[in-house]
């Protein structure tokens, strides 16, 4: 951001956009926010982080971006949150959508610092791609984050958490992330892999 800082004052016609923690469908790689919900999913979380932060759906975070190519001011800087949400509550919404059962251990920030040297050694399973010191600060020192500069200049309009959890359990269950349903009649999820990307067709000689 500095950098473009930088070529914007020698005269670049350039807007920034800062968007909050990305979730959402299409994610194939996935992402670590995206490998979480999946561990969520399946169970493979037996304790939750204290804590809450501000989630945004990709896809209203790339209706802005095309906005601020074409609205967004030279220079200008624009917040692009979603919703505040707790982590237990995001457990809550990918349990409601047919995952596993929320975790029922729930570990402060402090707690939680002092574990994470051991990583996945711990019974928990700290995963160190996963958890690091700056998400668990960024967590423990959550902010309410002010996006009216966004929504009236271009147009920032995040839609319900809900959903967004909804439509990303779903695309990740159609991409074949998530598993057949476990005995209790629930979905597990495959091991967080790379999604693989599904080509289309085409007639021959096309």
């Amino acid at each position: 951001e500095l950098a473009l800082r930088g070529v914007i004052e020698k005269g670049l016609d350039a807007v920034i956009v800062n968007p909050t923690a990305c979730v959402g469908p299409g994610d194939y790689r996935p992402s670590p926010m995206g490998r979480v919900l999946l561990d969520l999913y399946a169970g493979r979380l037996p304790a939750i982080v204290r804590g809450a932060f501000d989630w945004v759906d990709v896809r209203d975070v790339s209706a802005t971006l095309i906005s601020a190519a074409d609205r967004g001011v030279t220079g200008e800087n624009y917040l692009a949150p979603g919703h505040q949400a707790g982590i237990r509550e995001l457990a809550g919404l990918v349990e409601a959508c047919g995952g596993q059962r929320a975790p029922r251990w729930v570990l402060p920030i402090r707690v939680t610092l002092a574990l994470l040297p051991l990583g996945r050694a711990l019974p928990i399973g700290l995963d160190p791609a996963m958890f690091t010191c700056e998400s668990l600060r960024a967590i423990q020192n959550n902010r309410r984050i002010d996006g009216g500069k966004a929504r009236r200049d271009l147009g920032h309009c995040p839609r319900p958490l809900p959903q967004t959890i909804r439509d990303t359990c779903r695309w990740f269950a159609e991409a074949g992330a998530v598993t057949d349903r476990s005995p209790d009649g629930r979905h597990g999820a495959a091991g967080a892999p790379a999604v693989r990307r599904r080509t289309r067709q085409h007639p021959a000689g096309r």
